[in-house]
């Protein structure tokens, strides 16, 4: 379907979607020219944080799963955890966009 053939409202839609998108992009291209942003940093101290975090804590500990206990490292654990805590929030930030 071109523009030229589409329903009234769907135009209207088409224009305002390009718009929204070039909006992005000139925004996007203004974080690139300050350098990287103060949320890119964030994470950083974020990611250094739980690592070091983890890293102090490598004792055996029980583990429940809810069906079954297990006996592991505890900085397995927290690995795992932070890993599902990453790509949940990913799939949440993602769904957002």
């Amino acid at each position: 379907m071109t523009l030229g053939t589409a329903p009234p409202g769907e135009w209207s839609r088409a224009v305002a979607s390009c718009r929204l998108t070039k909006e992005a992009h000139l925004t996007d291209q203004r974080r690139s020219d300050e350098g990287i942003s103060p949320r890119f940093w964030i994470g950083v101290v974020i990611v250094i944080l739980v690592a070091v975090f983890i890293a102090l804590n490598r004792d055996e500990t029980n583990v429940s799963f809810g069906l079954f206990d297990a006996q592991t490292s505890l900085w397995i654990a927290l690995s795992l955890a932070g890993l599902g805590g990453f790509v949940a929030g990913w799939l949440i930030g993602r769904r957002r966009g």
